[in-house]
């Protein structure tokens, strides 16, 4: 069992490079040109120059200009809550549990003068609503995850663990009575499957267009088999991953025809 936990853990948290460090950049090209964001060393000059989550970036300057809403279910330190903005979204609903990636955030809110137009979620988007652990890597704050509860007490040492809030989409919609999104963005490192199974109630009912991040193939199938049983349609915009093996993909209910404008 630990050694079954030390694999997922080592394929979820541990990055494959680490990030040396983080400063403040003002970008004056591309789709973030004007705006400051808060970029790693290691990869920055790829936001700088456009090169980076490209088909992601795509999809949000085809939809943002209606003015829409945008759901950033891990939105680690907002880039594309400021790709949305920048690209014409009115506001958005973010969320991020770990309060070192919310405090750069507002940061980055600050810097670019959204303060009012973004509403940060202290919290975590999953599969049933309640608290539960949150596991961090240090050095890196993008890769975090949730253990299953036979696996708390045998986490890895060195690992940072803090208690948080998680909230089905389905629960925080209704009952906060969420403005509906245009697009959801879902990157949450390996638990999108998760975040799905809780969404399906909103999601069968609104149908808005959901944009995911895939982390592993397990997770894809999961996703897949989810959406797929609501009527939803994959439409791949490229593939991630060591094998190119993941894909990136935007999910859209025929009934929205949002796939007319994109063409």
């Amino acid at each position: 069992m630990l050694r079954q936990l030390w694999k997922r853990f080592k394929q979820i948290v541990i990055p494959a490079r680490i990030v040396s460090g983080y400063s403040w950049k003002s970008v004056q090209s591309g789709v973030f040109a004007g705006l400051t964001l808060y970029l790693p060393i290691e990869w920055g000059e790829e936001v700088i120059h456009g090169q980076y989550e490209q088909e992601f970036l795509g999809v949000i300057q085809s939809i943002a200009p209606r003015g829409g809403v945008l759901y950033d279910v891990g939105a680690h330190y907002g880039l594309f809550t400021a790709a949305w903005l920048h690209c014409g979204g009115r506001f958005v609903e973010s969320f991020e549990p770990l309060a070192e990636n919310r405090n750069i955030l507002n940061q980055m809110l600050t810097y670019n003068h959204w303060e009012d137009k973004v509403h940060i979620h202290s919290i975590a988007i999953g599969r049933h609503t309640g608290s539960d652990w949150l596991i961090a890597y240090p050095g890196d704050s993008s890769r975090t995850f949730v253990p299953q509860v036979e696996e708390i007490h045998a986490v890895p040492a060195g690992t940072l663990k803090s208690k948080i809030s998680i909230w089905t989409l389905t629960d925080l919609v209704y009952e906060r009575q969420l403005e509906n999104p245009d697009l959801i963005k879902i990157d949450v490192e390996g638990l999108e499957g998760d975040v799905v199974e809780g969404a399906m109630a909103f999601l069968s009912d609104k149908k808005p267009p959901v944009m995911v991040e895939v982390h592993s193939t397990l997770n894809g199938l999961r996703t897949a088999d989810q959406l797929g049983k609501l009527g939803y349609e994959m439409h791949v915009l490229g593939l991630k991953g060591k094998k190119k093996s993941l894909p990136l993909a935007l999910w859209i209910h025929p009934e929205t025809h949002l796939l007319n404008d994109l063409n």
